[in-house]
């Protein structure tokens, strides 16, 4: 069945909503990322911070339909993107000794190896909290509404890694440093004096997110 097809036959069973498709093909992946997706929509209480619905999975031919959001990139929603970190972090988290892991599937190889001969010097620091990482938590994969009152995750993880929160909180460190390099107009003018205020904003939310646990 082609995209289109499922979308219609999507579309069909959820009268009125409209939807959009996900596609990967390796199933144990799209799977996966339906897992979850699902795990924060329905484990997340907070009236402002949800995902998109999950409506159907077909992993044998990588397909995941989720209900569409009518919203915006996130650019400057700092405040609900860092609480939303800390939400997703808190229904993603594993015993603190639980040991690291990193999947050998990522590209990214100079990171990995980083991680892997930094073992023993990350359990030395007392880094004792350990969460599956969202992975890409920058603002292209956080949207708003219109409204600014509510706020989505998309782009869930296909992969269930250990480590520590901080593999996400550098990540969205170094998103800022690429939306800084767009027209100013188009991101709400964060230029490269913003980054580190905003950055500051978002870790002192974020930590006020865990402290509200």
């Amino acid at each position: 069945m082609k995209g289109s097809e499922v979308l219609k036959s999507v579309e069909r069973q959820f009268p009125g909503t409209r939807v959009k498709l996900s596609r990967n093909f390796t199933p144990r992946q799209v799977a996966l990322e339906f897992e979850n997706l699902s795990r924060f929509h329905w484990g997340c209480k907070d009236p402002q911070i949800s995902s998109p619905e999950p409506l159907f999975l077909d992993p044998e031919k990588g397909i995941l339909a989720m209900r569409y959001v009518d919203g915006t990139i996130l650019s400057r929603a700092v405040d609900l993107s860092a609480a939303a970190l800390a939400r997703f972090h808190r229904i993603f988290c594993w015993p603190e000794d639980e040991p690291i892991t990193i999947d050998p599937t990522v590209l990214e190889e100079d990171l990995n190896q980083c991680i892997v001969e930094n073992r023993e010097r990350i359990d030395d620091c007392n880094l004792q909290l350990r969460v599956t990482p969202f992975f890409d938590f920058t603002s292209w994969n956080i949207m708003i509404e219109e409204s600014g009152s509510k706020l989505y995750l998309i782009d869930f993880p296909r992969l269930n890694y250990v480590f520590t929160p901080h593999l996400d909180l550098a990540r969205f460190r170094f998103g800022l440093e690429l939306v800084k390099q767009f027209p100013p107009a188009k991101f709400l003018g964060i230029n490269r004096w913003d980054a580190d205020r905003l950055f500051d904003r978002f870790l002192a939310e974020y930590c006020r997110g865990w402290l509200g646990r």
